[in-house]
């Protein structure tokens, strides 16, 4: 084979070979990272509380108050719901229906009450009677010493939601409680957290435990406290008194106790007719009608001002039949309340005992 002819086939032979080991084309891509191991090479992004209620306020927002102050004879009740003005406003009508299903199996009970659809309630310590959790804002509970000034309360939280003092003739809602009133409160303003926890006025500083007597301030003398002054019948003994119970005695004949107080309390509290009903419940009687009131009650003097007389005694053939002596009258925009109550015949023998107190009171000095 001539050189030309060998050289030939050997490049015939070397095209083949290439042809057969002819590979596909490489094409290349950028795996994606796995996403748990770039979050965890990753910092925490900071955490941010949220606040008590749990509902995001947004800035600039309106803050909402929603309040009942309900005064018995023994103490002072608050319920209070505060927090942004939307979440807190979505409640308003819950919130109300929780006041007005409140209820006091006696005058020293602590409330009973309905949650509204949806709330749960916790049970407190301090003066902090329950807290009432409605999903928007919490509820709190509180139970103080008598002689708290509604007025001067309500003044106190409008400070903190930045808002100025009542107007004079700005009276707040009233609604009926069984034998007692509530004060309702609706405020809307913005947060003043520097006044928040400023102790209600004339509270003393003082807590109480739910079913806890009230705190008791000095007893009065025979010659009364200042601006209040009398002359206390023989056999009557000083009982507790201290705030809105400017005076109180016990008065005890052959194993029978009752007791009398002077108990003051801010503006008419419903008024001679809520108050005669108030009363007739509590010895057992069922409440009158307006067109009845006038003959139920005897004019009488107490410190040169006009005064009623009540006199209750109930049902007869009742196994604990009771008897009450009260006199009411209204002294420079404050209500003040005599009343004697024990059993029907202890208080019928101290009638004249108690007539003459009342007439021997005096104002002034």
């Amino acid at each position: 084979m001539s050189r030309c002819a060998a050289a030939w086939t050997l490049f015939l032979l070397i095209s083949i070979s290439i042809g057969c080991q002819r590979q596909e084309p490489i094409s290349s891509y950028q795996a994606p990272k796995d996403k748990a191991s770039s979050m965890t090479l990753q910092p925490p992004e900071p955490k941010t509380p949220l606040p008590k209620t749990a509902i995001e306020r947004k800035p600039g927002s309106s803050d909402r108050m929603l309040a009942a102050i309900i005064p018995t004879d023994v103490r002072v009740w608050f319920f209070k719901m505060v927090g942004p003005a939307e979440a807190v406003g979505n409640q308003k009508e819950s919130f109300r229906s929780l006041i007005e299903s409140i209820t006091f199996a006696s005058p020293a009970a602590n409330p009973e009450w309905k949650l509204p659809a949806g709330w749960t309630a916790e049970s407190s310590g301090g003066m902090r009677f329950a807290t009432l959790k409605s999903g928007a804002a919490d509820v709190s509970v509180i139970s103080l010493p008598p002689g708290q000034d509604v007025g001067a309360n309500i003044d106190r939280w409008r400070g903190q939601l930045r808002l100025p003092p009542r107007a004079a003739d700005d009276e707040p809602e009233r609604v009926k409680i069984g034998d007692y009133e509530a004060v309702l409160v609706d405020l809307v303003g913005k947060t003043d957290e520097s006044k928040m926890m400023r102790p209600p006025p004339f509270a003393g500083g003082a807590t109480t435990t739910p079913g806890a007597a009230p705190p008791v301030a000095a007893p009065p003398t025979a010659a009364g406290n200042a601006g209040f002054q009398f002359a206390s019948p023989d056999g009557w003994t000083v009982g507790k008194s201290g705030g809105m119970r400017k005076a109180a005695f016990n008065v005890e004949r052959d194993g029978a106790k009752a007791e009398m107080t002077v108990i003051t309390l801010p503006g008419t509290v419903g008024g001679p007719l809520a108050n005669v009903n108030r009363w007739r419940g509590q010895v057992g009687l069922d409440p009158i009608e307006a067109a009845e009131l006038e003959s139920t009650l005897t004019e009488i003097k107490v410190g040169g001002l006009d005064g009623q007389l009540l006199e209750l005694t109930g049902p007869a053939g009742a196994a604990d039949r009771k008897s009450m002596l009260a006199v009411m009258l209204m002294r420079e925009g404050t209500s003040w309340f005599f009343k004697m109550m024990g059993p029907a015949d202890l208080v019928a023998a101290e009638k004249e005992n108690f007539v003459s107190f009342v007439e021997s009171v005096s104002f002034g000095g």
